[in-house]
């Protein structure tokens, strides 16, 4: 697991090189418009921030995309679209294959 002093080397490596570090930041799952979604929103228009929003098509609702319509820095990222009959699927560690884990 990455420690903040990871990401300390990072942003020092950067710096050292002369560019700009470059982030975005992901909101995960979301379906509706919430009031933390509204705050993530809204920092990211005041830092001018482009922010990613991993959004299950299938569960959002239409005021989510109205909404989303209206704010330019905000991308909408298809989050993972699974059914009742998608078996889920894991990587074997010992080679490439991918095996069934819904069992």
């Amino acid at each position: 697991m990455a420690e903040w002093s990871d990401l300390e080397r990072e942003l020092d490596a950067w710096r050292a090189s002369g560019q700009p570090a470059t982030f975005w930041w992901r909101d995960d799952d979301a379906t509706r418009v919430t009031p933390d979604l509204e705050r993530l929103l809204a920092i990211s228009d005041d830092t001018r921030t482009p922010v990613g929003l991993a959004i299950i098509p299938r569960d959002a609702d239409d005021d989510l995309r109205n909404w989303l319509a209206e704010r330019p820095r905000a991308a909408a990222l298809q989050h993972g679209c699974r059914t009742r009959t998608t078996p889920r699927m894991a990587k074997n560690k010992k080679n490439t294959d991918r095996t069934d884990r819904s069992r």
